[in-house]
């Protein structure tokens, strides 16, 4: 769900609901700031409160109807009689939004995690995890990669004058809509039916909430760990939410669009077990140091593409999605080991809670890439399906790429270093189950 709320929902809310890039920067800015509040108190109450069916699949579960209504709300506003959107309408339910969605995407990271101590075994359950995810974001681009292409014949739309595709963003959004609203439920009852969940232990519930708070505002290296989970977020953002207006308007290419993203999620799949090896060989977290550096290295030729760089553009893109994506694996199985180190602080597994931590820090990376890209769009000059100057596709061509070159390079500072090894987390994890077999 994450790719169309990324790249198609912001231009579609611009454009055709008539908000404009500035009100929907601040929108998606302003219901990613909420999530400050709302993320770790979901992580709270997901680590507090089980059920007789385990400690995740519950909540799992219950994340599916919320999720359905506002699919509904958002992606087929047409459906419920919302010609023209407002600020209002827009922001209420992507916070209701964004709400379901931390609440399933905590529950699947919590489950994953818990499911083994091993060094290793974390980064390979978890980029399972991850692959899963975006062969779902494969498929669901692969619907608007299919109405770009062949939608103004299935539909009989004629495309306007100076236009490759009829296709309306509208079309497209909602189509990705319907595939999710068909999907969530089958692909969360298999999860809920075949995965197996860590039983309950008598450490957890333990730790009175202040005190955990305190524990936490101590932990430095989870400050680390957030800090590049912020930068992480933040290349991506931008560019999935700048990349229509560029292919569209600067590779006179809007036909294509799906077929790029496409191009970078394929690669994106096929980078995550080849991270996760690299990973086994020089640990965690310089494999993630050395995805920064490159994705550093990789994002600067974008400023300098034109019309007709179609190819080239292509190839950097993919480039990308081969180096880009085995970080977020790297992020959060090093936040699992974070959590050994606080279970052994603490006396309790806060899992939850961590990872809610984690999703906070990426939506805030989106919150930056979106809220601050596209009103400096604005103030360039630049107008999205308009003839634009010279001087304002420059600005389209330095947003897509600075923030992005900036994030990277902080991150990888901050993970540079960073004192919890694979041999660090095994003793750690000796220490937790000693204690707690001693527990009972």
């Amino acid at each position: 769900m994450s790719a169309p709320i990324t790249v198609y929902l912001p231009p579609f809310y611009a454009m055709e609901m008539g908000l404009g890039l500035t009100a929907v920067g601040a929108v998606f800015m302003l219901s990613r700031v909420w999530d400050v509040v709302t993320d770790p108190l979901t992580g709270y109450l997901t680590d507090r409160y089980s059920s007789r069916y385990g400690r995740r699949r519950h909540w799992l579960v219950l994340s599916v109807p919320v999720l359905m209504l506002c699919v509904v709300m958002v992606f087929m506003p047409g459906a419920v009689g919302v010609e023209q959107a407002s600020s209002g309408y827009l922001l209420f339910w992507m916070v209701v939004l964004y709400v379901g969605y931390t609440v399933a995407m905590l529950s699947q990271y919590s489950w994953a995690a818990e499911l083994t101590g091993d060094y290793n075994e974390r980064s390979r359950i978890l980029s399972w995890r991850e692959m899963g995810h975006l062969t779902g974001m494969f498929l669901i681009l692969g619907v608007a990669g299919v109405m770009e292409q062949f939608g103004d014949v299935l539909f009989d739309i004629a495309p306007e004058p100076g236009q490759t595709s009829g296709v309306p963003n509208s079309l497209k959004v909602f189509a990705m809509g319907a595939f999710i609203l068909l999907l969530l439920p089958v692909t969360t009852g298999l999860a809920v039916w075949r995965v197996p969940e860590r039983p309950r232990r008598a450490a957890d519930d333990q730790v009175h909430w202040l005190q955990g708070v305190k524990a936490l505002l101590k932990n430095r290296l989870i400050r680390r760990v957030l800090g590049a989970s912020v930068m992480h977020g933040i290349p991506g953002n931008v560019m999935g939410a700048l990349i229509v207006f560029y292919v569209s308007d600067i590779l006179h290419a809007p036909r294509w669009i799906s077929i790029v993203i496409l191009g970078y999620y394929f690669f994106a799949l096929v980078s995550v077990p080849l991270t996760v090896r690299i990973s086994y060989r020089i640990g965690r977290h310089n494999a993630l140091v050395l995805c920064m550096v490159l994705m550093a290295l990789i994002t600067p030729p974008f400023y300098f593409f034109g019309e007709g760089d179609l190819v080239p553009f292509m190839a950097l893109i993919c480039a990308s999605g081969l180096v880009f994506a085995g970080m977020a694996v790297l992020i959060r199985a090093t936040t699992a080991d974070v959590t050994d180190y606080d279970n052994l602080q603490v006396g309790e597994a806060r899992t939850g809670l961590f990872y809610s931590l984690v999703t906070m820090t990426d939506k805030l990376g989106f919150a930056i890439g979106v809220g601050t890209s596209y009103p400096l769009l604005e103030f360039l000059g630049y107008v999205p399906g308009a003839v634009n100057t010279p001087e304002a596709l420059d600005g389209l061509r330095f947003a897509f790429v600075f923030l992005p070159i900036v994030a990277m390079l902080i991150g990888a500072a901050l993970m540079f270093r960073f004192p919890l090894t694979r041999e660090r987390q095994q003793e750690l994890r000796r220490q937790v189950d000693e204690r707690d077999a001693a527990r009972g």
